[in-house]
Parts: structure tokens; sequence; C-alpha cells
């Protein structure tokens, strides 16, 4: 531009209205005030970093008619590393708790095909399944003695305080609270499934949902107005040369909105703040 300014901006903090997929950032205050007529925003580099994470659950307990298996786990997760991780290295977790368990008995009555801990990338679900349900052998996840536990990490990313939920399945099955009040315990936390076969209190299937994958993310703004998405870009990505976008009006804020690569499937980050999104601008006016 012939006159004005152009100045370089990093957006890193943000407010956010839990319960939705919208991000805003303020405007640097010279931005806001000036009465330019011509104003452009040029994207350099959108980055949604996903922090460390240490996933723990202590004391859940796989039993059937025979044996009672401990299932505790814990899986670290670096900066960037995603849910495909996770899976991967919950295999290997579930598949030594089974020598383990081998080791010490000599009938094993427990195999790596009977339960599993599992992200599912197409529903963004983090699920805890038992996959051997034959009639009578009443396998299922049993919690007890208020001893389980899960760290502030798992619950970060799962949005829930999960110690709370496993004390509360602890009371279904032994008879402390009813089925009517574990349901209504369930209706206040909406994003937990806990399935049940009809009548019993054998817990076979827990689903948490709007579980980010910790992988690329398409963002929407308004700063966007050529298409009917918004689209902004994919995060994670350097723009060279930067993407422009003119802006008509006062604008104080940048708005972004998460969403997964379906672009349908709204995607909010863990509520404890850890992930960072980082937006590089250059901000020019004349």
């Amino acid at each position: 531009m012939a006159s004005g300014f152009i100045y370089e901006h990093c957006f890193s903090s943000y407010s956010h209205n839990p319960g939705t997929n919208r991000y805003s950032f303020e405007f640097p205050s010279y931005w806001i005030q000036t009465a330019f007529n011509c104003r452009e925003v040029q994207l350099r580099k959108l980055l949604i970093t996903p922090s460390a994470r240490d996933l723990t659950i202590t004391n859940i307990y796989l039993r059937n008619a025979d044996n009672q298996l401990n299932a505790s786990f814990n899986v670290s997760l670096g900066p960037n590393e995603g849910m495909s991780t996770f899976n991967d290295r919950m295999t290997r977790e579930v598949s030594l708790m089974i020598q383990e368990y081998r080791d010490d008995h000599d009938l094993p009555k427990f195999g790596v095909r009977d339960f599993e801990f599992k992200y599912n990338f197409t529903k963004s679900q983090l699920i805890f399944n038992v996959l051997s349900r034959t009639d009578g052998d009443g396998n299922a996840y049993y919690f007890y003695f208020d001893d389980a536990q899960s760290s502030s990490d798992f619950d970060a990313i799962t949005g829930v305080n999960c110690t709370e939920l496993f004390k509360n399945i602890q009371a279904f099955q032994d008879g402390s609270s009813t089925a009517e009040e574990f349901a209504l315990f369930l209706k206040d936390h909406p994003t937990v499934e806990v399935w049940t076969p009809e009548g019993s209190t054998m817990v076979q299937r827990i689903i948490f949902n709007n579980v980010w994958s910790r992988s690329t993310l398409f963002v929407s703004s308004s700063l966007s107005e050529l298409n009917a998405l918004h689209y902004l870009g994919l995060s994670n990505e350097v723009y060279t040369p930067p993407k422009l976008y003119d802006v008509k009006g006062i604008k104080n804020t940048l708005d972004i909105h998460l969403f997964n690569l379906d672009q349908n499937t709204q995607v909010e980050l863990p509520a404890d703040g850890k992930d960072r999104i980082t937006i590089e601008v250059v901000l020019s006016a004349e």
C-alpha cells in the first residue's frame, strides 16, 4: 500500500464460550482506533498445537464370571502426537495386560479380543468397549472401593470429571444408587454414554463424545467472505505467499470456528487451555 502502515502481529490469546467451537482474538488497539478506509489482513501461519498429555486411568477392572483383570493404563502423548498414537500405544498396553495376566494364571480367561480402549476418528469418540459378550460370560467393566482415578489430562480431553463418573458407575453397580438416579447423573453429562444389557448393571461400553483427534482442523472465519463455508485455512499451515483478506467496516475481533475435516463436525479444544492456537498475520491499512 502507498501509505498508512504495515504491521506484523501474532494472535495467541483468545476468549471462548464453553460449549461452542468459536474462538475470538482481539485486534490490537491501533487497528481498532484508526480511521483508515482500506484495511487488509495477510494470513501467514495458522497453527493449532496439541499439548503433551498424560492419559491415565487407574483401577478400572474387566471382570467375567470367573476372574477379574485390573485394566489400568497410562498413555503419554507428546506435542503433535494425535489419537492414532493413542490407539497404537493402547494396543500395546492391552497386549501387556493380557500377557501379565497369563503369566499369573494357569487357565487364562481373558484375551486381546475381549475388550478395547480405542479412539474412533469417524465419530470423534473415545470408547471403552467389551468385545466378547457371549451369554453367561459376564464380561463387563467394574469399579470398586472408590479407588478408580483419572488424570487431569484425561478429564480435559473428554470434558468430564471421570473420577466422579466412575464413582457413580460404582454406586449403580453395587446398588447404592438406583438406575433412575444413575440416568439422571448421565443426563447432566450429555457427552458420556454408558451402555448395559437391559435390566443389568454390567457396564459393557463407555463412550466419550466430542473428543478432539489432535489432528488437522478445518478453520472458518468471518474474514473469508468468498464462499458459504467462510474457509480460512487448515490448521498447521504456513502460507507463502500469505493469503490476503480485505476487511470491511470496523472489526474488533478476529473470530474463527473449528471443525473436523468433514467440515460438519464442530470441534472444541480441551477447556484447560493447554493446547495453543497461533495465528501470524500482517495487518496493513491506508
